[in-house]
């Protein structure tokens, strides 16, 4: 199976199975004990680009010291053996004294504490680390620390209790047990890894591979993951016009102490989510919205992209909109239900808006969330109405996601407000500058009568609701729009 890899031995854990690797490659060996699961190991042994280590500079910033507040014990030795100095500096680095081109071996320990951290912050443990009775979870950048921002050929060893086994999507080392492979930086820091005893789920659809890693509590949700996962796949696939950018993707699935609703993280090669219930049909609107959103994510954040935190509100508001439409389509929610949550948005909208523009909100997510994803939401799926309107229905938001696709294909850049107004421009064949310049990136909040109207729907207090005088022409524009009643 893609990504999972586990192995045997008569110590009683795993254990390495060491293959050949070119001399300039990094190796990390990641060693987790059955006595105490939230200390990570890590030896790594590779050459010096300059004389600085480093951490990812982005990310768990509610700490003053980042990622590297649960780094313990580092120790740095010469292929001769000799110790070289460490030095803590600012923006999660150390000095090394060594010259570059020195061979060199670090070891370190990761206490994976994210989820005991005293300090509420954003986006959540789901999103760095955290541990189960039965594992733990880790992205990339909560582990590793790098002898350069621009690293490759990066080889990754477990070993870990017997009775494990290791998810990641990276690729596994042919012959190798519980060794795996990232090509680019990028693929180690945004790799999830999850350790422990799971279920495995395997989706193919297409070119496409989905490997669930799931909490064993959750056995009775796998159909359920299955169906939802190529409703997902199959819309978006629709949407875009092409498959997202990696052809393999992992999904860790986990309970959720706190009594939340359930949340995601979406990262360059798969996603995770965590829940406070068992997934069930009762409750699909929660987590099916939350599984649906992150899977639109692998398009729009990361086929694509954002070019800045100014289109934080397309990318997030987006896949609020989409998970809602595609949920409405499948029958996962009835034309009433995606109208209820049509409606919510829109009031949490214009609760919202005024003081921040949508561009603007991007900077602050965690004090302007509501913002970001009800007002790119709303705004998007009133825009998706009148690109319907004035094509007489040839033209859609869809068509602005495929020109964006077309537009950042081979490696063009992240998308930027322009490029949407652009886009927007020629689907609708019109000037949506002004839209833009008001509702975008200015304050003015934007009044949806207009644009429901013209689909025969009308807001009745703080109600979406189908008009008794709609037409025949409106309401097959409903229907194409938000699914059948």
């Amino acid at each position: 199976m893609f990504g999972f890899a586990c192995g045997a031995s008569d110590s009683g854990s795993h254990t390495v199975s060491h293959v050949g690797a070119p001399a300039d490659t990094a190796r990390y060996q990641l060693t987790v004990s059955s006595t105490d699961m939230r200390s990570v190991m890590v030896s790594a042994t590779f050459t010096l680009r300059d004389s600085v280590l480093r951490m990812m500079p982005r990310g768990m910033d509610h700490l003053p010291d980042g990622w590297r507040t649960f780094v313990q014990n580092e120790s740095l030795r010469d292929d001769r053996g000799k110790v070289v100095s460490l030095q803590r500096m600012d923006q999660r680095r150390w000095r090394v004294s060594a010259a570059p081109g020195t061979k060199v071996q670090l070891t370190y320990t990761v206490r994976i504490e994210h989820d005991q951290s005293a300090t509420e912050w954003f986006p959540g443990p789901r999103e760095a680390a955290y541990a189960r009775d039965w594992g733990i979870f880790a992205i990339g950048r909560a582990l590793f620390i790098l002898p350069s921002l621009e690293m490759s050929n990066t080889l990754v060893d477990f070993i870990v209790p017997v009775s494990w086994r290791v998810a990641s999507a990276l690729p596994p080392i042919p012959g190798a047990v519980l060794s795996f492979r990232a090509d680019t930086r990028r693929d180690l820091t945004d790799a999830l890894f999850f350790a422990g005893e799971y279920l495995d789920l395997r989706l193919q659809q297409g070119t496409l591979t989905f490997d669930f890693a799931i909490a064993p509590s959750f056995k009775s949700s796998l159909p359920l993951f299955e169906h939802a996962t190529h409703t997902a796949l199959a819309a978006f696939r629709d949407v875009f016009g092409v498959d997202p950018a990696k052809p393999q993707y992992l999904v860790v699935v986990n309970t959720e102490p706190e009594q939340t609703p359930g949340f995601g993280g979406a990262f360059l090669s798969g996603f995770s989510m965590t829940f406070p219930f068992v997934p069930d049909r009762n409750n699909m609107g929660l987590w099916a919205f939350t599984l649906t959103h992150e899977t639109f994510h692998l398009w729009n954040a990361y086929t694509i992209g954002r070019a800045s935190q100014d289109e934080e509100w397309f990318l997030e508001g987006g896949a609020d909109y989409y998970t809602a439409r595609t949920l409405a389509r499948s029958g996962v929610a009835s034309r009433r239900m995606a109208l209820g949550m049509m409606s919510q948005a829109l009031n949490q909208y214009r609760r919202a808006a005024g003081r921040v523009s949508l561009a603007g909100a991007g900077a602050a997510e965690s004090k302007s969330g509501v913002l970001l994803y009800k007002g790119g939401w709303s705004v998007l799926a009133m825009l998706d109405l009148e690109i319907r309107r004035m094509t007489n229905d040839q033209k859609t938001l869809d068509d602005v996601m495929r020109a964006l696709v077309r537009q950042l294909s081979g490696g063009a850049g992240g998308y930027r407000n322009a490029d949407i107004l652009h886009a927007v421009n020629a689907a609708s064949g019109s000037d949506f500058t002004d839209f833009f310049v008001r509702y975008v990136t200015g304050t003015e909040v934007l009044n949806p009568e207009p644009y429901l109207a013209a689909a025969g729907l009308s807001l009745e207090g703080t109600t979406i609701v189908v008009r008794a005088d709609a037409t025949p022409a409106q309401l097959a524009r409903v229907t194409a729009w938000i699914g059948t009643e």
